[in-house]
């Protein structure tokens, strides 16, 4: 975990550093209000980056598909980092509300909320999660009645009917709308997540929430007058607050890999013990529901603090032996081998699952 501190420092760092140049740096005539939305346009960017090289560093160990996944949300990240980019250099060159800036700015960053989206979509099939944000013909059918109402009722009468101002206005729309159907299927991931990875996906689903205000502040402003640094902050901030909460997501992901809820040393009950940390490397414990019900009744019928006796201990290593070869064989995200599981075991438990067999 030390590399991944050094990386959060210097993350931040370099997005203090920069953000306070640019705020000094000589401007050209034409720059406008680049000189109020630049330092936090900076920081967007170098946080935005950092999230996703977060992201990318914690991925060892994982499976193959799930690593695809993570991907699929760096390379997002990494898109709206550049659309951020785009923003900031047609800032400095005073070009505003042109379609190029546009096209150019704001797709990059729509393309980035559908990718992550897309990558949320594949992590909730690998956990079994089921509904109709999973499903392309209900997101579209939801994303199309929304925008027309919107339309309708927003766009229409505020008489502004250009069409670069129009469809303008449907990008920013699409990423509010995708930004909230990202913090739903995080929402619904945390229902069904292991304890190991709720840290990271609750950090993850308040930064896709925070974010839906600062879409929604960027929408307003072309219906709204406010000055220019009132605007800056509606926007900029939002982005920001939701940018440091991906860091720390991507700093409890890079978590999930080397920690667990047992201590190292030896234990009083080996066997229970280790059940325990096994069923803490399950990703989504409702898949050995079943297994985790003998467990129950066991130690629920179990007399004080007496030895187990053989039945018990028949039960708890039939437990034992169930967990172990979910994690070798089902285990939807995570990597793992028999021995790689049982040296875990000796090493931190003093103990062999096969001494009991």
């Amino acid at each position: 975990m030390t590399r991944v501190k050094i990386a959060v420092a210097i993350i931040v760092g370099l997005g203090v550093l920069f953000g306070g140049l640019v705020s000094v740096v000589p401007l050209p005539g034409s720059a406008g209000g680049f000189q109020e939305i630049a330092p936090l346009m900076v920081l967007l960017v170098t946080t935005t980056i950092g999230a996703a090289i977060l992201f990318f560093l914690g991925l060892n160990g994982f499976k193959k598909d799930f690593r695809r996944t993570y991907y699929l949300i760096c390379a997002g990240l990494l898109s709206q980092a550049i659309g951020s980019v785009v923003y900031l250099t047609w800032n400095y060159f005073g070009v505003y509300a042109d379609i190029l800036m546009t096209i150019t700015g704001e797709f990059p960053v729509v393309a980035g909320i559908v990718l992550i989206y897309i990558g949320l979509v594949r992590f909730a099939t690998l956990l079994g999660v089921h509904g109709w944000p999973l499903k392309l013909w209900y997101v579209a059918a939801a994303f199309v009645s929304s925008a027309a109402l919107i339309g309708a009722f927003i766009h229409v009468p505020a008489g502004n009917l250009d069409p670069v101002f129009a469809f303008t206005q449907l990008l920013v729309y699409s990423e509010m709308f995708f930004y909230a159907l990202s913090a739903y299927l995080l929402h619904r991931l945390r229902s069904v997540a292991n304890t190991t990875y709720k840290h990271s996906l609750l950090w993850f689903m308040i930064a896709m929430i925070v974010s839906i205000f600062g879409a929604g502040g960027l929408l307003s402003t072309a219906y709204i007058t406010y000055s220019d640094s009132i605007e800056s902050a509606m926007i900029g901030i939002p982005y920001v607050i939701s940018n440091i909460m991906l860091l720390i997501s991507g700093y409890q992901f890079n978590k999930i890999a080397t920690t667990t809820d047992i201590p190292t040393g030896v234990k009083s009950d080996q066997l229970l013990d280790s059940i325990t940390l096994l069923s803490s490397l399950v990703s989504n414990t409702r898949t050995i529901e079943q297994t985790l019900d003998i467990l129950r009744r066991v130690t629920a019928a179990h007399q004080g603090n007496t030895q187990w006796n053989a039945s018990e201990r028949e039960k708890l290593l039939t437990v034992y032996y169930a967990i172990e070869t979910y994690l070798v064989f089902k285990e939807p995200l995570r990597s793992f081998s028999q021995d790689q599981i049982r040296k875990m075991i000796e090493q931190r438990f003093n103990w062999s699952p096969s001494q009991f067999a």
